[in-house]
């Protein structure tokens, strides 16, 4: 059955049901956000910082990292500004000639200010994330809706935390975007309409400006795709002496990689003229950097990290938790642990730079600021240089990465240990499927999962990705698992919609 013979009665009524869903989430923290009870985010948390960084588009039209009461802006890259961007449309709807609200993210100050109708228009732009979610989720299925959806509302329920309600929601916003930009990509290789190919162009490219990790992806899908049109190419030539070929597939790919990238330029040349950079983000100098500083850790140092990130089920680890915490490697409020380590003298990479080039260097900001090609090159190396312990590294991260209570719990017990035997479930089910893809040759699948597996492969790769990173993967693994358990051929149904 197709998408478009959906019986319409049951859409309608999970719409309803979504509508009702979004304003129980709205009703349930909208106490937080009355007058003096709401949290300012902890100043240069990530979620201040994207407060900050929106405030300064809406109001000064620039993308910054400053403080947004500051009389002077300047421009910054500090993280990804799509988010910040979703976040500065909802500002039109305060009233910034009578009062501003830029006051707003600045603890100790808003207290004594009329800020809560800024939180609670920041919460609306996240329960509107949550309703996109769900909607995606009641256009796509076509079968057992209710469960579907019963199943989406208790994950997003699950994540959604009263007083980190703003703070989840570039996992959200990216998730859609992601989602979509793999069921598009499925409908461009498997039909002959250009508008197909014009969406995925526009998902991609917005798939990077949100999340830097995806920069990587339309390299490899060109290079591939360059590989296979001249393999295929040369094939046909030396067996028919004709280059007259159906690579229409590999093609697509082709566009969509080239064009991503150009889209992208206009961002990136702003970054060079103003920074003579052309990253993309600034954290992407200090994320490999930052990662190198496990490898001060010895592999049986390395090992107790798969107990200190195991899953705290119902608190069984509290008492030994707590005695370890404090002088542990991996506890990042440890003056001696890899987080901390990094900006300083005895850090890895500082340590490794100053003896090689003979240097003094006390941090990585001074490094940034007067080598930053050393920097990066550098870090590069001694990755290279240690590949069989990054390896086992990365297998404790991708560890961390899909436990995201291995801390202790805070009378939360039973919604920890339901949200991590999910986090497990789908992680494993998406991994099981991907390499099943592979050794049945299913096409489809393989390219609707690979985006997630390069992110997963990534994370755990190349940074030292915190669990709460994530929730974008935990998102579409639910998408895919719904989509793949009452659907099993929801792509090839969804190509020929």
């Amino acid at each position: 059955m197709r998408l478009n013979k959906i019986n319409k009665k049951p859409q309608l009524f999970l719409f309803i049901l979504n509508i009702l869903f979004c304003l129980f989430l709205y009703l349930n923290n909208s106490n937080l956000y009355k007058k003096n009870t709401y949290t300012v985010p902890a100043v240069n948390g990530d979620s201040h910082q994207y407060l900050n960084i929106s405030v300064n588009i809406f109001k000064n039209q620039t993308f910054s990292h400053d403080s947004p009461t500051m009389e002077s802006v300047h421009p910054a890259y500090y993280r990804e500004f799509y988010y910040p961007l979703y976040l500065s449309a909802f500002y039109f709807f305060l009233d910034w000639k009578n009062y501003d609200y830029s006051i707003c993210t600045v603890p100790n100050k808003t207290k004594i200010q009329n800020c809560e109708k800024f939180y609670k228009l920041i919460l609306i732009s996240q329960i509107l994330l949550v309703f996109l979610c769900f909607s995606n989720l009641i256009i796509l299925f076509k079968k057992k809706i209710l469960i579907s959806l019963l199943s989406a509302g208790i994950i997003f329920f699950i994540l959604i935390e009263k007083n980190t309600i703003y703070y989840i929601g570039p996992e959200f916003l990216s998730a859609i975007i992601f989602f979509n930009f793999c069921l598009f990509l499925i409908k461009t290789i498997n039909s002959k309409k250009i508008k197909y190919l014009f969406v995925s162009i526009f998902f991609m490219t917005s798939l990077i400006l949100i999340k830097n990790v995806f920069y990587y992806l339309p390299f490899l899908g060109l290079i591939t795709s360059t590989f296979l049109i001249i393999f295929y190419a040369a094939k046909n030539y030396f067996f028919t002496g004709s280059i007259n070929i159906n690579y229409s597939n590999n093609f697509k790919i082709f566009i969509i990689s080239v064009a991503s990238l150009i889209l992208i330029l206009p961002y990136q040349l702003r970054n060079v003229i103003y920074f003579d950079d052309s990253s993309l983000s600034k954290r992407s100098h200090e994320a490999l950097f930052m990662r190198n500083e496990f490898l001060n850790a010895s592999y049986k140092q390395l090992s107790t990290g798969f107990y200190y990130y195991s899953p705290n089920f119902f608190g069984y680890k509290n008492d030994k938790f707590t005695n370890i915490q404090k002088n542990s490697f991996f506890y990042e409020q440890n003056p001696k642990s890899y987080y901390r380590n990094y900006t300083k003298k005895n850090g890895y990479s500082v340590s490794y730079i100053n003896s090689k080039f003979g240097t003094n260097y006390n941090s990585f900001d001074e490094l940034e600021r007067y080598k930053r090609d050393v920097l990066i090159k550098t870090n590069v190396e001694i990755y290279l240089k240690n590949l069989v312990k990054q390896s086992y590294i990365s297998t404790l991260i991708f560890f961390r990465g899909i436990n995201e209570n291995y801390n202790i719990a805070h009378n939360n017990h039973l919604r920890n240990f339901i949200f991590d035997l999910i986090n497990y479930f789908l992680t494993f089910y998406f991994l099981y499927n991907f390499f099943l893809s592979i050794k049945n040759k299913d096409y489809e699948n393989f390219i609707f999962m690979f985006p997630c597996f390069y992110f997963i492969f990534m994370m755990s790769t190349l940074t030292q990705t915190e669990p709460r990173m994530n929730n974008t993967i935990l998102i579409f693994l639910l998408y895919y698992f719904i989509l793949n358990k009452f659907n099993r051929n929801f792509s090839k149904s969804l190509s020929n919609h």
